[in-house]
């Protein structure tokens, strides 16, 4: 089995554009567009957690558990929701199917 991670999201969004740091919507969007063209180990994104600052993704928005993994299983996209952390290995089900992947911070998908 093929497993890649499309994107990383976050379940919670700022109430209006200026608590992200931006004066409308359009602007963050454009942000977060520019962030998803580069390589998912460089990717920021702005953070309830910490005072909506831009965060490195990986390995932070990994191990949160209002994250929203995008992922890709055999060219087929799926969603999967953060269950559990144990040390660095984290634990999402997958939307629909219930199926538990296991992810290690820093190695990939494990079984």
């Amino acid at each position: 089995m093929s497993i890649s991670i499309l994107s990383i999201r976050c379940r919670v969004k700022p109430k209006t554009p200026r608590e992200a740091g931006y004066t409308c919507w359009e602007v963050i969007k454009k942000a977060m567009e520019k962030q998803s063209a580069r390589p998912l180990c460089e990717r920021l994104r702005p953070c309830h957690r910490h005072g909506w600052w831009w965060i490195e993704q990986a390995p932070w928005c990994m191990k949160c558990k209002d994250a929203i993994w995008h992922l890709d299983m055999d060219g087929k996209q799926v969603v999967a929701a953060f269950s559990s952390l144990d040390g660095k290995v984290v634990e999402l089900v997958v939307e629909g199917s219930g199926e538990v992947l296991r992810y290690k911070i820093g190695k990939g998908f494990v079984r």
